[in-house]
């Protein structure tokens, strides 16, 4: 349970591009990282979108340099996200992102074989005892963008 809490607050910094400066205590360290974390992300379309793609990207990043993480990523689509997947979790990804709805589904089927993985996709509905999904409530920002209008 403690590595998908872990895990989780690394999902943190890689869905919302986070940029953690400073020496407080809660910002985390490179010696705070598991020895050999190994993470992924796999996007729906190229991570040079300069928007969706690019922020998920922005906050890899990040985890490698704040964590000291191997982190890798590709573009995975339709039949390719379960093959995609499954690829990154026999190489010990411990740490499997993927992108997008179309993600959850085949996340929660894969991660059943890969008990020592975490998968965490950016939206759905399905979980699993080492997967699950973030939940954007995108709909409260753009009310009050509406009121300001």
């Amino acid at each position: 349970m403690w590595r998908f809490v872990c895990y989780t607050i690394l999902a943190c910094l890689v869905l919302f591009g986070c940029d953690a400066t400073g020496s407080s205590p809660s910002n985390p360290s490179k010696s705070d990282a598991p020895a050999g974390m190994k993470v992924a992300l796999i996007t729906p379309d190229a991570v040079s979108d300069s928007g969706w793609n690019a922020l998920a990207y922005d906050g890899l990043m990040q985890v490698k340099k704040e964590l000291g993480a191997t982190v890798d990523n590709q573009e995975a689509q339709g039949p390719k996200i379960k093959d995609a997947i499954r690829s990154y979790a026999q190489k010990n990804y411990r740490l499997i992102f993927g992108h997008g709805y179309e993600y959850n589904e085949p996340m929660v089927q894969v991660a059943k074989d890969f008990p020592e993985t975490v998968f965490i996709s950016s939206s759905g509905g399905q979980t699993a005892p080492n997967a699950g999904a973030f939940r954007f409530y995108l709909e409260q920002g753009c009310y009050l963008g509406g009121m300001l209008a």
